[in-house]
């Protein structure tokens, strides 16, 4: 059993001794914060997945909200449709290696996380949105309300871009480099369920089945 979750009995431990146990309830609470800290900081171990990195961890943590990897995510594989699209477009396939390594540094570039970029309800569906954006939008608006912003989303959803993009670099490639047809490719799917686990295993996918 992880720090974690020896932290949380430790806390229903004391909670059913009752008000006699505040001073080590107080002391409970302080202990599964520092546990929970520990687990998302520490160095990833041999039997972690190879994308499950320290790098990775810390970005979702300082987007602190549940699923939030997946969020994230969903907008990386969104931006780096949109960045990449022109680029390859009119290349042959054996081209697109080189080209992905030349520009991989545009799919992460602070252009593709703008200042109002936050973490929404919208229509009743949370997800990630250029807040600023969607209230200029034509045509009639979709209800949306705010559930975090700020440089905390703005830079964690970076994090998680730079710890897929960059870590995972030439399997990326390897996908690029594959495919006749790069919009037509699931690139969520891809980058979120299959290179990596962070919006959970792809349904319908074998675990060996190539990309």
């Amino acid at each position: 059993m992880g720090k974690w979750w020896c932290a949380i009995l430790q806390l229903f431990v004391v909670f059913l001794r009752g008000v006699d146990g505040v001073g080590e309830f107080e002391a409970a609470i302080a202990g599964a914060i520092q546990a929970a800290e520990q687990s998302l900081q520490r160095e990833p171990s041999a039997g972690d997945a190879a994308w499950d990195t320290k790098e990775l961890r810390s970005a979702v943590a300082r987007l602190g909200l549940r699923d939030a990897g997946c969020l994230a995510c969903e907008w990386v594989s969104k931006i780096f449709r949109t960045t990449l699209w022109p680029i390859f477009r009119k290349t042959k396939r054996s081209a697109r290696r080189e080209l992905f390594h030349k520009n991989i540094e545009a799919v992460c570039s602070m252009k593709g996380f703008p200042d109002d970029l936050s973490v929404v309800n919208k229509g009743g569906k949370t997800m990630l949105a250029d807040w600023k954006e969607e209230q200029i939008k034509p045509g009639k608006r979709t209800q949306m309300a705010i559930i975090k912003g700020g440089a905390d989303v703005q830079e964690g959803a970076r994090g998680v871009c730079t710890s897929i993009v960059y870590h995972q670099k030439d399997l990326i490639a390897s996908v690029i480099e594959k495919h006749k047809d790069f919009r037509d490719v699931d690139w969520r799917e891809i980058l979120c369920q299959r290179i990596t686990k962070v919006c959970g295993e792809a349904p319908g996918i074998e675990p060996d089945e190539e990309l």
